[in-house]
C-alpha cells in the first residue's frame, strides 16, 4: 500500500529527496527540458525550495508502507499539482499542471505511477479542479503509455522542444477532464 506525505518546503530532508531525483542524470532528462543540448546544471537546494513559492504547488512524496499509515523506510517518487501554471496550453481556470516521478529505478514499471496519478487526480478534484494537464517528451514512451492508460489525451505539441541524446524531440501536451461524482 502506498503512503503519501505532502512535501514540507521547510523540511531539508524533503527538499533533498526531490533534488536527488531532479539531479539524477537518467531522470532529469525526463523531468525537465534541455533547450541547448548542454549537460544539465544541478538544481541547488535553494532553487528546489524556491520552486514551492510560486505558482501554488502541492507536492507529495510516496513510498510503500505495510498499512498505508506508517511512514515508509524510503521514498519511491513524487507526484504534484501546480494550480493554473503559466505554461499550460489549455484553459487555466479550475485547472492544474501535474507531474509524476517514480525516482527509485527498481520501482519503475510496477504500477506506482498509476496509483500516484489516481491520488493526485482525487486530490485535485477535492480542490475544485476539473481539468489536469501535463507535458511529456516524445521519447518517454513508457510515460506516454501510462498517461493514456489513465485517460489523458493529447492536446498539442511543441516541435523540436528539447534535446535528448544529441537529438531534438517534440514536447507533447496531454489533458484529462475530471468527472465529478
Amino acid at each position: 500500500m502506498l503512503y503519501f506525505k505532502r512535501v514540507d518546503p521547510n523540511c531539508r530532508e524533503d527538499i533533498e529527496t526531490l533534488r536527488s531525483w531532479d539531479n539524477d542524470p537518467k531522470l532529469s532528462q525526463t523531468l525537465r527540458p534541455n533547450f541547448d543540448n548542454k549537460p544539465f546544471v544541478d538544481v541547488t537546494y535553494e532553487e528546489e525550495k524556491a520552486a514551492f513559492e510560486k505558482p501554488a504547488r502541492a507536492c507529495f512524496l510516496f513510498g510503500e508502507s505495510e498499512n498505508g499509515v506508517e511512514k515508509p523506510q524510503h521514498w519511491l517518487g513524487y507526484v504534484e499539482v501546480q494550480f493554473s501554471h503559466p505554461v499550460m496550453m489549455g484553459e487555466k481556470e479550475h485547472a492544474g499542471w501535474i507531474a509524476v516521478c517514480v525516482g527509485d529505478v527498481k520501482a519503475q514499471g510496477k504500477g506506482y505511477g498509476k496509483i500516484a496519478m489516481n491520488f493526485i487526480e482525487k486530490f485535485s478534484k477535492s480542490y475544485g479542479l476539473n481539468r489536469l494537464e501535463l507535458g511529456v517528451f516524445e521519447f518517454n514512451e513508457r510515460a506516454i503509455a501510462l498517461y493514456r492508460s489513465c485517460g489523458y489525451v493529447e492536446i498539442g505539441r511543441n516541435e523540436n522542444f528539447a534535446w535528448h541524446n544529441g537529438k531534438q524531440f517534440t514536447g507533447i501536451r496531454m489533458e484529462k477532464i475530471l468527472k465529478s461524482k
